[in-house]
């Protein structure tokens, strides 16, 4: 029997399981409430402004008006997303999230937050046309991997490419609020704290997902019931109120990912000297 299976496993510093992760993203989400659910909040204008136009009686122009409102939306979430990031960052870190310093720092980084979104959106597409080739050249080329790895499933079923660099690149923005990458750099940190890591982050993202489920269905049930402002007013401040803790989540399992990545530096001098040291 070897030295290395003798040795009893350690816990990595700063890891969590799913269940910790949930308990941590809510004690973030409870100490921050105010200014992180206020920040949450400023979805909903664009959402009821939306549903106004939708139910205006010019159906044609109304399609036309709702879709211009699509990018003012996608930049009123890129600026929020990274505002809460910032705010669970400080909130789990011991310090006070405040409403106007998330926000500071969500729009210092604005560029570098649009323009890793606009890479990784535009990589995600090609992906969608780019399995097919894949699959051809790795006929060809027995020896080509994606991240060491030869996975014919990714090239085989429909918008598996997509999915997996998804997850792989679904930490850009807290590279960007926390790390200042942006772009290339900003989707290889991601990359690389999710390496080897895949399927758990899929994993506990989908635990995450089932947590919000309930609230969300409840919400959406009401579609029927509700005229469509008031509907949009529900739905908008539930997601609002769900918003923080899936980023505060998140933002503990990132911190959980680059605690797992990280090399030790305190490594057993057992392991590194014993006669199975070299493998």
């Amino acid at each position: 029997m070897s030295s290395t299976q003798l040795r009893p496993q350690r816990r990595v510093p700063g890891t969590h399981d799913l269940g910790s992760i949930i308990r941590e993203g809510f004690a973030a989400y409870r100490s921050g409430f105010v200014p992180m659910f206020a920040i949450a909040l400023l979805t909903v204008p664009l959402q009821l402004l939306t549903a106004v136009i939708s139910g205006s009686t010019d159906s044609e122009g109304a399609e036309v008006a709702a879709q211009m409102l699509q990018l003012p939306a996608i930049f009123v979430s890129l600026v929020v997303s990274a505002a809460l990031v910032r705010a669970s960052a400080d909130v789990t870190g011991g310090g006070a999230p405040g409403f106007g310093g998330a926000l500071d720092a969500a729009f210092s980084r604005i560029g570098a937050l649009i323009t890793t979104f606009l890479l990784e959106l535009g990589l995600l597409l090609a992906s969608i046309v780019a399995a097919p080739l894949l699959a051809v050249y790795w006929l060809f080329n027995r020896s080509a991997t994606i991240d060491g790895r030869r996975d014919w499933w990714l090239a085989l079923i429909p918008g598996a490419l997509a999915v997996y660099l998804l997850v792989r690149w679904l930490f850009a923005s807290w590279a960007v609020m926390l790390d200042s990458r942006q772009n290339w750099a900003a989707l290889d940190e991601s990359a690389r704290v999710v390496r080897s890591r895949w399927w758990r982050t899929l994993g506990i993202v989908l635990g995450l997902a089932l947590v919000q489920l309930g609230p969300t269905v409840l919400a959406a049930s009401t579609v029927t019931l509700l005229s469509p402002l008031a509907y949009a007013a529900l739905f908008g401040t539930v997601a609002a109120l769900l918003l923080p803790f899936a980023v505060a989540s998140h933002t503990v399992l990132y911190a959980d990912l680059k605690a797992r990545s990280a090399p030790d530096v305190h490594p057993d001098p057992v392991a590194a000297t014993g006669p199975d040291a070299q493998g």
